[in-house]
């Protein structure tokens, strides 16, 4: 699942009056976005949006909730006008709130080698992984373990069993 950290704002808020008014913002606990320390609201997310109303001369106070689904629904009931904090983007939050630019993406990654050279560089890589110095010396110590019984099996057993040992 891939998320998207940002605010989400209502499009009425930011075309009224908001500095006539004490916004009401909503988040929840999630680290290292949204949570408290010392008894003060802290994070990513509060940090940024507390710069935002700075600068926007804007009041506010937070209310935090229990879950993105509890964000939207207050967004959506109206009781809040502004979620600041981790929420992912889908269809059905896109119809009912504005979301603000992304400031933190995360989610599953792929990495592959930039030298992609057919079929022989994933066997090869394979190989490589499979074939260590300590296999390749466990290896040639059991070749001549081998050999050394091999050898001294045939000096005592030749002079007693010609037959079988010629």
């Amino acid at each position: 699942m891939h998320h998207l950290v940002f605010f989400a704002v209502f499009l009425a808020v930011l075309a009224s009056d908001a500095s006539a008014q004490k916004l009401r913002v909503v988040t929840r606990d999630i680290e290292p976005f949204s949570f408290e320390q010392d008894g003060r609201r802290k994070g990513f997310a509060i940090e940024l949006w507390d710069n935002v109303a700075r600068e926007l001369k804007l009041e506010y106070d937070i209310k935090l909730v229990g879950s993105a689904k509890d964000m939207v629904a207050e967004l959506d009931d109206k009781a809040a006008d502004v979620a600041v904090g981790a929420l992912s983007i889908t269809a059905e939050r896109e119809e009912k709130i504005d979301f603000s630019q992304p400031f933190y993406e995360s989610g599953l990654q792929i990495v592959v080698s930039k030298k992609a050279g057919g079929l022989a560089d994933p066997i090869i890589s394979i190989i490589q992984k499979l074939v260590s110095w300590e296999l390749l010396a466990g290896l040639a110590a059991a070749m001549v373990i081998m050999f050394i019984i091999s050898h001294l099996v045939w000096v005592y057993e030749h002079p007693v069993n010609e037959e079988m040992w010629p």
